[in-house]
């Protein structure tokens, strides 16, 4: 006695009914896989399915390895977990000149796999407190991070206190390197440090390096270009001004 015929199934994405094949009545008779093996699909719809899955789950790879790069670089960057969401478009300019300079850090955004080639390649931002220098350049290393860019946000008051604890240590190096290496460095309120002639010299390696091998700079700071002068010597004064706009705030 043959096994009875059941009616075909359809596919469950197009509703088409599969298509029965010919084959032994021996394989038909195995239990729970006859059946399985007596119909199959005329579309292609299950293998359009699989592929769409498998982009799914590639999709969703990349976006676990970037969101784990990410997580990477903004531990590297140094940037404290209260400006993690600082950007340029969440400052709000009070004024005609907060919004030029506004335009120019998007600008230098925007076009920063550019200008990092270029000579004047840094930013030297200068202005009164509370004009809004540290949240324009903690804006700029959150875009920068989300492109994949190497971003170190140092403030400059905790510097000297980091080299010569590491300094007694014997791994100062472990503190200078990364100011030597990031794709671009923003050194935060310069002048704020406590003074020191042993800092000003690791201040010049770090500019000097940076300026040699084409690596952007931001920096801010209460000090006119005349000040840092006055505090730094030509010499870190000469650095900036060849490495960075001058803007005021």
């Amino acid at each position: 006695m043959s096994t009875p015929v059941s009616s075909p199934p359809c596919c469950i994405f197009c509703g088409r009914p599969f298509r029965e094949q010919a084959l032994p009545e021996h394989l038909l008779r195995l239990p729970g896989i006859g059946e399985k093996l007596r119909y199959v699909p005329q579309c292609d719809c299950y293998r359009k399915e699989r592929e769409k899955e498998e982009r799914r789950r590639r999709e969703e790879e990349a976006r676990r390895l970037q969101e784990e790069h990410f997580a990477e670089l903004f531990k590297r960057s140094r940037l404290a977990p209260r400006f993690a969401k600082r950007t340029l478009s969440s400052f709000h300019p009070r004024d005609a000149r907060q919004e030029e300079v506004l335009q120019v850090f998007s600008d230098y955004l925007c076009s920063f796999g550019e200008v990092r080639s270029k000579e004047l390649n840094g930013i030297y931002l200068f202005g009164a407190p509370a004009r809004g220098k540290t949240h324009l350049a903690a804006g700029l290393v959150n875009e920068l991070l989300q492109q994949g860019v190497f971003c170190i946000y140092a403030k400059c008051a905790e510097l000297p206190p980091s080299l010569r604890a590491h300094f007694r240590d014997g791994e100062k190096e472990k503190v200078i390197t990364p100011l030597l290496e990031a794709e671009l460095l923003v050194l935060d309120d310069l002048g704020a440090e406590e003074r020191r002639d042993w800092f000003f010299d690791d201040l010049y390696r770090i500019l000097d390096h940076r300026m040699e091998w084409l690596l952007p700079t931001v920096i801010t700071s209460n000090l006119s270009p005349a000040e840092v002068c006055a505090r730094y010597g030509k010499r870190i004064a000469s650095r900036i001004e060849r490495m960075c706009k001058i803007l005021e705030v």
